[in-house]
């Protein structure tokens, strides 16, 4: 396993407590604007009860308004995950996600790797076509909601 995957998906162990791990912060920052249970809402994204859902949606208009991510970048994820015909192909896309994240620099790779955490955390823990669906949903909003904040410049 590549040492960008091992970083990926919680660190070498032997280097923990060496180096920050930086998936960790972001997952920290990630849980402090979308709440402890934000993987569980993403896998149920269209099927929330509608408060819940209201409450979700909103934290993810306030958690995306403040990304500074490139409509590309923001493209290419969407593709990789709405481009999944199957839970399989998700979890096989995993490492070019990582690699995304890799080729950022400084605060670009701060915010597409906040990104990146979260859709890949939610899918480690899909089990169902319905949770597919629900991530599939998430990142079209995910999409929508950067567009909405982040217009093209005329």
């Amino acid at each position: 396993m590549s040492r960008q995957m091992q970083n990926f998906r919680g660190g070498n162990p032997q280097q923990q407590g060496r180096e920050s791990n930086p998936e960790e912060e972001w997952r920290n920052e990630i849980k402090a604007s979308l709440g402890e249970d934000y993987v569980q809402k993403v896998l149920m994204f269209d099927r929330l009860e509608l408060d819940k859902f209201k409450e979700f949606n909103d934290k993810l208009k306030s958690f995306i308004r403040g990304r500074d991510i490139g409509t590309t970048r923001m493209r290419k994820i969407y593709e990789i995950v709405n481009g999944a015909k199957d839970q399989r192909s998700l979890l096989v896309s995993l490492p070019i996600l990582a690699y995304i994240v890799g080729k950022e620099f400084g605060k670009n790779r701060e915010e597409v790797g906040k990104i990146v955490t979260i859709i890949s955390d939610c899918i480690y823990k899909m089990k169902t076509e319905e949770d597919l669906e629900g991530i599939q949903k998430f990142t079209e909003a995910l999409v929508a909601y950067h567009r909405y904040f982040h217009p093209r410049s005329e």
